[in-house]
């Protein structure tokens, strides 16, 4: 989340919004949600930035869905 704030992706009260949400899935739908609606075509490549940080075979999984 931090680097979605530091990318400008999302704004702070954005990230307080997903993080009020009880459950992992429902913080995952809401950020995927907000990603969405921001309309802002760098966002999925910063998201996927973030995930390679920590989450590498995430990103694996998406580029295999991708190919």
């Amino acid at each position: 989340m931090d680097y979605l704030i530091q990318k400008r992706i999302v704004s702070d009260e954005v990230a307080q919004l997903v993080l009020r949400k009880e459950t992992k899935q429902d913080r995952c739908r809401a950020m995927l949600h907000e990603l969405l609606s921001a309309g802002n075509p760098k966002a999925f490549v910063v998201l996927r930035e973030a995930l390679k940080k920590d989450y590498d075979y995430i990103v694996e999984r998406i580029d295999e869905g991708i190919t």
